[in-house]
């Protein structure tokens, strides 16, 4: 490699210094951001269908009641806001609220709610 020699003078430093800073605060603000409610575990919902897997086997179950929490808070924050959606849970088998994409409403959103609430933890990860 090559060593360069570079003259900035003061002004010039103080400018760049501050644009960093700026974006430097605009990314710690997405961070803080994404790490807020549903997003913190599931991330930003980009798309307008979506379908959320669940691992309900055996070996999630100390697991489960968290589970249950948070997709209640993705259901209310983000997928509300989509167009379609689906849940499916899989151990050694598979259960879907669902056969089909449902438009959101406030009745699949609330059936969506009850069934997450019912699921259980069973069977192991072999789906194949």
């Amino acid at each position: 490699g090559e060593m360069k020699h570079v003259f900035i003078n003061r002004n010039f430093f103080e400018k760049y210094k501050t644009k960093i800073e700026d974006v430097v605060s605009k990314i710690e603000s997405r961070i803080d951001w994404m790490k807020q409610s549903s997003r913190a575990d599931f991330g930003n919902l980009l798309e307008d269908n979506v379908c959320i897997l669940l691992d309900v086997s055996r070996s999630m179950e100390p697991h489960l009641s968290y589970l249950k929490k948070k997709l209640e808070k993705l259901i209310n924050e983000q997928i509300r806001l989509k167009t379609r959606f689906n849940l499916v849970a899989f151990s050694d088998t598979l259960q879907t609220f669902s056969p089909k994409l449902e438009r959101v409403s406030p009745t699949t959103l609330q059936s969506a709610r009850d069934w997450c609430s019912s699921l259980q933890c069973s069977g192991s990860t072999d789906i194949l």
